[in-house]
């Protein structure tokens, strides 16, 4: 049942992008504009022993007026025997009014827990777990750079296990394992130039997600985010700043509370370092081209968490900054391979990956 959300949406959406689509303007038959990416995965950690895989990125253009729609695949399995896939997407019908993005995900893997807060931390353990994980929505430009729509959002967290049995003498929700079920309403006005790597302009984003009984998650709670974005050229180099907030309202599993670190939100920190049920991150980054289709960035951070809304008595400023070099794949929307190093409150991180972090 868990799953039959799932579908029922997929079955709903599948045939509004079919109509837009038909309805949209024929595309020319010779027109051409595709590119794809792929690399190399390869790392080693004890917990995973040596990992290798691969990712590939596949940007498309269905008609010279379509905004890019992009594929992403990748994968790695490790010596232990843990596997790392997913599949995410970005489509956009001909007419670029019907816009579907999301992932799905299946993961068995290790991760790193510290606790919740500032106030409640702990010394490092380790959470074994494997999990599928769904996300989907689909909106609709109801007026010129204004779009609304639905999403859905599942992950099942099963035959999780800890590194230290100590995590039981704590009240962590979740601690046991978790399956997360919740439907989606979003708006959102993008003014960016290109969606890719934008150069001025500005993108804003609001989502609400609400998980119930009803629809199969073991948990119920709210969750609610924003994300602004604002992009400056200056000559040939860009500024951009974002501003990234996340609310989750009722009882919220740890596998699920705001997340601070990672690729793209506060560079230096490992994803879920620190995490709570309330998170405000504003971060900078620089970029300026060096030479041919190298260029590079330097990027900063600072952001807090508290437990309570707007209150941050007991709570920390968490900064992080670094640089990166970038390599433009595909010219024409400067769709970039990109290899970062941040550091944060003693923590230093790498980041190997494609398309710019926001």
């Amino acid at each position: 049942m868990k799953t039959f959300f799932f579908f029922i949406l997929f079955a709903l959406l599948f045939p509004l992008i079919s109509s837009a689509q038909n309805n949209a303007e024929e595309v020319d038959s010779s027109f051409k504009d595709a590119n794809t990416i792929v690399l190399p995965i390869v790392f080693f950690i004890p917990e995973t022993s040596w990992a290798f895989g691969l990712a590939g990125n596949y940007k498309f253009r269905r008609s010279p007026s379509s905004k890019p729609s992009q594929i992403n695949l990748g994968g790695a399995y490790t010596l232990n025997k843990q596997i790392l896939s997913y599949l995410s997407y970005r489509l956009f019908s001909l007419d670029n009014r019907w816009w579907w993005e999301g992932e799905f995900g299946y993961y068995d893997y290790v991760y790193d827990f510290e606790g919740v807060g500032f106030t409640n931390r702990f010394p490092l353990n380790k959470f074994f777990t494997t999990f599928p994980e769904i996300k989907t929505k689909l909106t609709y430009e109801v007026a010129k750079d204004y779009f609304v729509g639905l999403g859905y959002y599942y992950a099942n967290y099963r035959s999780v296990s800890w590194l230290s049995e100590d995590i039981y003498n704590y009240d962590i929700v979740g601690v046991e394992g978790a399956t997360l079920s919740g439907l989606q309403v979003v708006a959102a006005t993008d003014k960016r130039d290109n969606i890719v790597f934008p150069r001025k302009g500005s993108y804003t984003e609001l989502k609400f997600f609400s998980h119930k009984d009803f629809l199969g998650s073991e948990f119920e709670y709210q969750k609610i985010q924003m994300d602004y974005r604002k992009y400056f050229p200056i000559g040939k180099s860009v500024l951009a700043f974002q501003f990234f907030s996340e609310t989750n309202i009722g009882n919220t599993p740890f596998q699920d509370l705001a997340k601070f670190g990672g690729a793209k939100v506060s560079r230096g920190y490992q994803r879920g370092a620190y995490r709570d049920q309330n998170m405000q991150v504003v971060q900078a980054a620089f970029r300026f081209p060096i030479v041919w289709r190298i260029s590079m960035a330097v990027f900063g951070s600072v952001g807090t968490m508290s437990d309570q809304i707007l209150q941050y008595r007991d709570s920390e400023l968490l900064w992080a900054g670094g640089t990166g070099i970038r390599f433009a794949a595909d010219t024409k929307d400067q769709l970039n391979i990109r290899f970062d190093v941040g550091f944060g409150k003693n923590s230093l991180e790498y980041y190997f990956t494609i398309g710019e972090a926001f």
